[in-house]
């Protein structure tokens, strides 16, 4: 559902192409862009000089181009600056983040270096590298939903739950845990591979008072957390809650029917939709001010 690119500058040399940027990566199309050089953005303003744009158009394309890469930059990838003398590709392969790209994007077609194309080449000649599917239906046990989830949470650092249903059960039937647990259990993969020590849960506590609720979690739940993670529960009104959402710091993803593992009275499959970023930001809001909550409260693993 998400991919990380990596665009050559250079390749806002041509107003075309300029275009197919602002067009082409958004949250909503599931496509990311890795800051490489670190001065990006210097680097995309000089070439777009080269287009022969007069300098007001120039600056409002500038400002789109702003746009875009608040919503899709990720500014964890590659942190220095490339030098002028040797090939942007060249360099690029050389960088942590190379290895984690769907594809490089270049001005001129490829030159021999792996997953490197010109937009031509990947939209027309490669369409599966570059379509990313939503919504998608995937199989209601825990290590699928997870693994549908995870090209989102490598490079999140931040991870709220929506799952105004969530609860705990006795014995082997938790089908919401066992999803939480699961998510937790690769949290050393998150964060571009610097982990992740803490989960915010949205939910409405179900049947429990507040107070019961928070002892049951304290009873079945935090048992189960490494040491030092902290789940955070923020209990809401029940009228306030009903779509379940993973919302993390870079997106979001509708989760349909929610995070819980099928039973054999539930549908097989959840639909997984991408969320645009105003939807994100929107539901981030929402949920983002704990104070506004009924009841919150934190478990640390011990």
């Amino acid at each position: 559902m998400f991919r990380e690119y990596a665009v050559d500058p250079d390749v806002c040399s041509s107003s075309e192409l300029f275009l197919l940027i602002l067009e082409s990566f958004r949250q909503s199309k599931g496509r990311f862009l890795t800051r490489a050089p670190r001065n990006w953005m210097l680097r995309a303003k000089e070439a777009l000089k080269e287009t022969g744009m007069g300098p007001n158009r120039r600056k409002g394309c500038m400002r789109q181009l702003q746009l875009v890469t608040d919503e899709v930059f990720i500014k964890l990838g590659s942190d220095k600056n490339f030098n002028q003398e040797e090939e942007w590709i060249n360099q690029l392969e050389k960088t942590d983040r190379f290895s984690e790209l769907t594809a490089a994007i270049t001005l001129n077609s490829a030159t021999g270096v792996e997953r490197q194309y010109t937009f031509e080449e990947l939209r027309i000649e490669n369409e599966s590298l570059w379509e990313s599917q939503s919504p998608i239906y995937v199989r209601r046990n825990a290590r699928d939903i997870v693994d549908a989830l995870e090209p989102l949470l490598k490079f999140s650092k931040e991870i709220v739950i929506v799952e105004p249903h969530f609860k705990v059960q006795r014995g082997d039937n938790n089908r919401h845990l066992n999803t939480i647990q699961e998510i937790i259990s690769r949290r050393s993969n998150y964060n571009f591979s610097r982990g992740i020590n803490r989960i915010i849960v949205n939910c409405n506590g179900g049947d429990w008072a507040d107070d019961g609720f928070h002892e049951q979690m304290e009873r079945e739940v935090k048992p189960m957390l490494p040491k030092g993670f902290k789940l955070e529960f923020r209990v809401w009104e029940r009228a306030l809650m009903h779509d379940r959402y993973l919302l993390t710091d870079c997106g979001g993803i509708d989760l349909g029917i929610g995070f819980d593992e099928s039973s054999q009275n539930n549908p097989e499959e959840v639909k997984m939709s991408r969320l645009s970023n105003e939807a994100r930001k929107k539901e981030w809001n929402d949920y983002n001010n704990r104070e506004e909550a009924k009841n919150y409260f934190v478990l640390v693993g011990e």
